[in-house]
């Protein structure tokens, strides 16, 4: 019992001193797309966006980051894969374990809502959903490398 009593405050000590896993920080931001403005369904052409900022992207003010596009599934959202919401998954804490465990080089992701009336944009074109593609891959990617340090070329 004894060595029980000594050996307590040693855990203890052990636990509180070890280092805090790095996380990164989530920017909830706001993007009107053009090219969804006018859908016979009625979806607001503003977009609700998460951006994960990987952990050292404070710390380094003159470095620039790759960046992925993550594009959640048909009747998910932004906000429950990003932990705005209760959901299954979270994925900054995957990304977060993904980074300290030296399993992915730090990178941002992005991810807008695509959450319409339908459940979904299927990520098409369509006037009844508006384009898409064009959001996509031109207004989100122009926005986000206008607002973040990325790498702005294709191949990152």
């Amino acid at each position: 019992m004894r060595r029980l009593c000594l050996l307590a405050p040693l855990v203890a000590l052990l636990a509180t001193s070890l280092p805090a896993q790095p996380k990164g920080k989530v920017d909830r931001v706001e993007v009107r797309g053009r090219s969804l403005e006018g859908n016979l369904s009625g979806d607001s052409p503003v977009r609700s966006v998460s951006v994960y900022l990987p952990p050292s992207y404070a710390a380094e003010p003159d470095r620039r980051y790759p960046v992925l596009y993550f594009l959640h599934g048909f009747t998910d959202s932004e906000s429950k894969w990003m932990g705005w919401e209760k959901h299954w998954i979270s994925l900054p804490a995957v990304l977060d374990r993904t980074l300290a465990a030296g399993g992915a080089q730090e990178m941002i992701v992005v991810m807008p809502d695509a959450h319409t009336r339908f459940f979904g944009s299927m990520y098409s074109s369509s006037v009844t959903i508006g384009d898409w593609e064009t959001f996509v891959a031109q207004e989100l990617v122009a926005f986000v490398d206008s607002h973040y340090r990325t790498l702005p070329q294709a191949a990152s």
